[in-house]
């Protein structure tokens, strides 16, 4: 079948959101392709031309909320001199915003999570991270620059999965919030990276 056919990209639209109401009702696994084909309305023959296993279709749900939350965690100056406060403002809005239309699939996805999910999220962070300064520093691959990266990449998910898992902030609360806790990070590894400090 044509994954570009508007019938096969409804029909896994409706698989991925089926599965979501399953998993806001109980753990992956308690859930079944046939509790899957049931929320769905659809056969397993469909499901199957699809996916394998409910795995498959657990990992491809993960994998499209991580894609569309990529790009939130590269900041992008033509410098690190630009780096200054409303750079760091536009970046934490840059954060927010890019979570905030995922939000309600994120809650489920981190109460239901066994690391997994964490763990992949906190590679995306650092990946985002860690390209933000390529090419602007000859100190962007170094141990300590690495440090850094995996340090801010780990809180970044801790702080994103208590806000959704267990908070009702404001998206205007959660901004302030961190800013002020990551903005002192930022610079701090912007300093780091700096190619004029001597290292």
């Amino acid at each position: 079948m044509n994954k570009n056919d508007l019938r096969y990209i409804k029909t896994e639209d409706n698989l991925r959101q089926s599965f979501l109401k399953l998993l806001q009702e109980k753990p992956l696994r308690q859930i079944t392709v046939k509790d899957i084909c049931t929320t769905a309305r659809c056969s397993r023959n469909t499901f199957y031309l699809h996916y394998g296993f409910k795995e498959d279709l657990y990992e491809a749900l993960l994998n499209e909320v991580l894609t569309s939350l990529r790009a939130a965690f590269t900041m992008n100056v033509a410098r690190l001199s630009d780096v200054n406060d409303a750079v760091l403002r536009m970046y934490v809005d840059q954060i927010v915003d890019g979570v905030l239309p995922t939000k309600e699939t994120l809650k489920i996805l981190i109460r239901r999570d066994n690391g997994v999910f964490e763990q992949k999220f906190t590679a995306v962070i650092y990946d985002g991270v860690s390209h933000s300064g390529i090419g602007l520093s000859s100190k962007t691959d170094t141990p300590t620059s690495h440090l850094y990266y995996h340090y801010l990449a780990s809180a970044l998910t801790g702080f994103i999965f208590y806000w959704i898992g267990s908070t009702d902030l404001s998206a205007s609360e959660v901004r302030d919030t961190l800013l002020g806790i990551h903005g002192g990070t930022m610079m701090t590894i912007v300093d780091y990276l700096n190619d004029n400090d001597s290292q």
